[in-house]
């Protein structure tokens, strides 16, 4: 039930601007982003779910490339793989031609792939693969799909695209890199419970779900930046995790 603010084409040094939050079970165990595959993804920094071992946000530090999944509702029948591979494989494989028959054993999700060239989406329904690339603007997007509206975006979406676009510099703190992104990103300072909520807490199919991070990730040429915040409703509780690379 994650929710993801794009800025694509709008600026020639960050060509691709990402915000997100991440609602999840309160049940469910993770760690922030960090290093956390040496092994098989030793430039690969994202979050950890303890649960499966993948991720929902990761960005290539080398490369500078990043990777987001999105959760749907639809569910396969039989045996399934956990989506939070899915960023990991996307980075280790940029060009990977996703099909039916690779994905028949994942639940619902969409797979954002994002770098300096732009951003595609694929979204999975069990069924049909559907893949966008988005054009220029700034663009909203949530577990319902791919041009699908929610009262969250709807409400807060243009929040994001009246406020100045941010321009991250090397030296700059989170506050001053994202400028008031980070403020829209606090919600309304408090825990919602109604569908427009971007911060939000409530039962979920007999579970508490709420949203319990956000991040915002900087893509450009030979460029990146990661900023992570386990706390969202706190604007003062940023932190950079993937410095720019020099230029």
């Amino acid at each position: 039930m994650c929710t993801i603010i794009a800025a694509v084409g709008l600026s020639r040094r960050w060509p691709v601007l990402l915000a997100s939050v991440r609602d999840e079970s309160v049940d469910r165990p993770w760690v922030a982003p960090a290093l956390h595959w040496p092994d098989r993804h030793p430039d690969i920094i994202g979050g950890l779910d303890l649960q499966s071992g993948g991720t929902w946000l990761a960005l290539d530090r080398r490369r500078h490339r990043a990777s987001f999944l999105v959760n749907r509702p639809e569910r396969v029948r039989g045996a399934t793989r956990s989506r939070g591979e899915l960023p990991l494989l996307a980075l280790d494989a940029p060009e990977q031609q996703w099909d039916a028959d690779t994905l028949c054993q994942y639940n619902g999700f969409i797979l954002g792939q994002a770098d300096a060239d732009g951003l595609l989406l694929h979204q999975w329904d069990t069924r049909t693969l559907n893949s966008l690339r988005l054009g220029k603007g700034v663009h909203g997007l949530c577990y319902r799909g791919i041009g699908e509206g929610h009262p969250r975006l709807e409400r807060h979406l243009p929040l994001f695209a009246a406020k100045p676009l941010p321009q991250p510099t090397v030296s700059a703190s989170p506050t001053q890199a994202w400028g008031q992104w980070l403020y829209l990103l606090a919600g309304d300072g408090q825990y919602g419970s109604d569908a427009d909520a971007l911060i939000w807490q409530r039962e979920v199919e007999g579970s508490v779900w709420a949203s319990q991070s956000a991040a915002c990730i900087a893509l450009g040429p030979q460029r990146s930046r990661l900023d992570f915040n386990a706390s969202p409703l706190n604007p003062a509780c940023w932190s950079t995790l993937s410095p720019l690379s020099p230029i």
